[in-house]
């Protein structure tokens, strides 16, 4: 799989039409899920930890174009919506993917070349989200913030508290801002 449109031939394979409009609609905007998908492309990702699963929109981008990663997806609700399993069972997942109820204080314990934050979508749950991950990243991580027009100036501490480990950031924008940054530290 290449591009966006790839994934979302696949996804309307999958899902009735009325599935795909709704998890078109509820996921994450073309421009930021070309952020990941970019990112993903970059290079072969072990371990990924998403943080805010949702309808599953990007665990299904994750296990598209990082076949190979071992994910890790978090997330507080602990039903799942009607289409995740349904998306799950029809990708022929061939390898680990864990779906883990709770927050990010519930994160297991490891090191992760890519991260996304985007739960709560609220200034006070991502900066937690980031202080219980910070300390899980491998050397070269990627970590991505979703939705962060809504978490104010928090990608900016992050890359100032990383100070001199930030080998690259990229924006993407947003009608009320910027809609989602990555940060891909050095790898040291």
């Amino acid at each position: 799989m290449k591009t966006l449109q790839d994934y979302h031939n696949k996804l309307a394979a999958i899902l009735s039409p009325a599935e795909f409009v709704d998890m078109r609609k509820r996921g994450i905007v073309a421009s930021r899920a070309n952020l990941l998908i970019e990112q993903l492309q970059t290079r072969k990702f072990k371990n990924i930890l998403e943080i805010g699963r949702y309808m599953g929109y990007s665990l299904g981008i994750f296990i598209c174009f990082s076949p190979d990663s071992v994910i890790t997806s978090v997330d507080y609700k602990m039903q799942l919506t009607p289409i995740l399993p349904k998306l799950l069972n029809a990708l022929a997942i061939k390898k680990s993917v864990y779906l883990v109820h709770g927050t990010s204080d519930a994160t297991p314990a490891s090191k992760y070349d890519f991260v996304l934050i985007d739960a709560d979508h609220t200034y006070a749950g991502a900066k937690k989200d980031w202080d219980n991950v910070k300390g899980k990243l491998a050397p070269g991580a990627v970590i991505v913030f979703d939705d962060v027009y809504r978490i104010g100036n928090l990608c900016n501490e992050v890359r100032a508290e990383l100070g001199n480990k930030v080998a690259a950031y990229k924006e993407v924008p947003h009608p009320a801002g910027v809609g989602g940054v990555a940060i891909t530290l050095k790898a040291i």
